[in-house]
């Protein structure tokens, strides 16, 4: 293992309810508490759609886009937390030698600033996101590329990640995996989802995993 990626939401940040109660909190601002009848029409139509057809509030598509963009930004820059051990945990590897990298789903309009306002950037050679890959992260070839652009072959390549769908898919694409344990994933962990994975419940664990990962 010559590289290690990690993810950013749900692996270094605690940010996954964030996600689930976006649509949520948007209407809630609105003055539209969310029920299972909202939910099942989302199903169908857009949030931009159900806000302007719908609830015949006066916005435009990117008006909503722009309103759910400012709510993520104020989310990850002054309300949400790093998972405990992060810190310790990238300035252990970076004690070890072990060039990191970011590997993200998360837009770059909201992880870059999110990074420089946790003065988290210097950790990482560079930042992948689907913007700038081309690719989704449930798609092999993201990790193709990402091998690509650490400069490693895919084998050399250590993904550390919560979502059992990105391991997979890194997985495929001959990368190392590294399942760390999330709040909002506990279906897939009870379900066993992530046993062709290595696993851990603690982001402090990493360090003593890489010891062990050739």
């Amino acid at each position: 293992m010559k590289m290690i990626a990690f993810d950013f939401d749900g692996t270094l940040m605690d940010s996954m309810g964030m996600w689930r109660n976006l649509t949520k909190n948007f209407l809630k601002s609105k003055g539209v508490e969310f029920s299972e009848e909202i939910a099942q029409t989302l199903t169908t139509v857009s949030l931009a759609e159900y806000c302007t057809n719908v609830l015949k509030i006066p916005l435009t598509e990117e008006d909503v886009f722009h309103q759910l963009g400012e709510i993520i930004l104020q989310q990850y820059m002054y309300e949400l937390q790093l998972k405990p051990g992060a810190i310790s945990v990238l300035e252990g590897l970076k004690d070890m030698g072990i060039p990191l990298c970011l590997a993200t789903a998360t837009r770059d309009e909201f992880v870059l600033p999110t990074l420089d306002h946790l003065n988290l950037r210097k950790y990482f050679s560079f930042v992948q996101t689907g913007q700038n890959s081309g690719y989704r992260k449930n798609n092999p070839m993201f990790y193709k590329v990402l091998a690509k652009r650490s400069s490693v072959e895919p084998k050399d390549l250590l993904l550390v990640d919560d979502a059992v769908y990105a391991l997979d898919a890194a997985k495929d694409a001959g990368l190392q995996t590294l399942a760390i344990y999330d709040k909002h994933s506990d279906e897939s962990w009870a379900l066993g989802e992530y046993k062709k994975h290595k696993a851990i419940e603690h982001l402090s664990q990493v360090v003593e995993q890489v010891g062990g990962i050739g």
